[in-house]
C-alpha cells in the first residue's frame, strides 16, 4: 500500500495550481506529463465524477487519498 506521503506527493502533481483542488483540466494535463496521451478531459471528468465523494466537481486530498487506499 502507498504511503499517505506518497500519496500527497501524487495529489501535487495533479493539482498544478496549488490549490487543493484536482480540476478535470489538471486531471488530464498531469495524466499527460505522465506519459498517458489518451487522457481527456472528458475522461478526466469522468474519473472525477466516480471519486469525487463531496458533489464539488473536483477531488480534494480526502477524497484522493481515499481513491487511491481502495
Amino acid at each position: 500500500m502507498e504511503s499517505v506521503e506518497a500519496i500527497k506527493e501524487m495529489f501535487d502533481r495533479f493539482d498544478k495550481n496549488g490549490d487543493g483542488k484536482i480540476t478535470a483540466a489538471e486531471y488530464a494535463l498531469a495524466a499527460n506529463e505522465m506519459g498517458d496521451h489518451s487522457v481527456t478531459i472528458s475522461m478526466a471528468e469522468a474519473l472525477i465524477h466516480a471519486m469525487d465523494t463531496r458533489h464539488q466537481g473536483f477531488l480534494d486530498f480526502e477524497e484522493f487519498l481515499a481513491a487511491r487506499q481502495r
